[in-house]
């Protein structure tokens, strides 16, 4: 078995109400995966006063995105902080797997936006 890290989605800043873009996030194959451990850091401005929402999204060809999230996951806010935060284990079970992150401060930016995953695969 190995076990390795994929930094799914990396960004210097999300801004305030925005939400990042499939795009944005690097595909998870979960093909061979028997475990998976995600994890979202991120820091909050000083004065912020909401949090975060990640958005899963699957898919059996990495090309035809759900349109629907599959699951989802909030983050508190820290205001002035660094996060890092793990989530709610995903089942392994869809084929590929890719995020969305919201911003749910309407007026600050969050920095240092970063979804890992760690997965086990056969």
């Amino acid at each position: 078995m190995d076990k390795t890290v994929v930094t799914m989605i990396n960004l210097s800043s999300l801004a305030a109400g925005s939400t990042s873009s499939l795009s944005d996030c690097t595909a998870l194959d979960l093909s061979r995966t028997i475990s998976l451990f995600l994890e979202v850091e991120a820091t909050f401005d000083a004065s912020a006063t909401e949090g975060l929402t990640i958005k899963w999204y699957t898919s059996r060809d990495n090309t035809n995105w759900s349109t629907v999230e599959w699951l989802s996951d909030d983050i508190n806010v820290s205001p002035g902080n660094t996060v890092l935060v793990p989530l709610v284990p995903i089942d392994p079970a869809p084929m590929y797997l890719k995020a969305t992150i919201t911003n749910n401060d309407s007026s600050y930016a969050v920095t240092n936006v970063k979804l890992y995953a760690t997965q086990t695969e056969l």
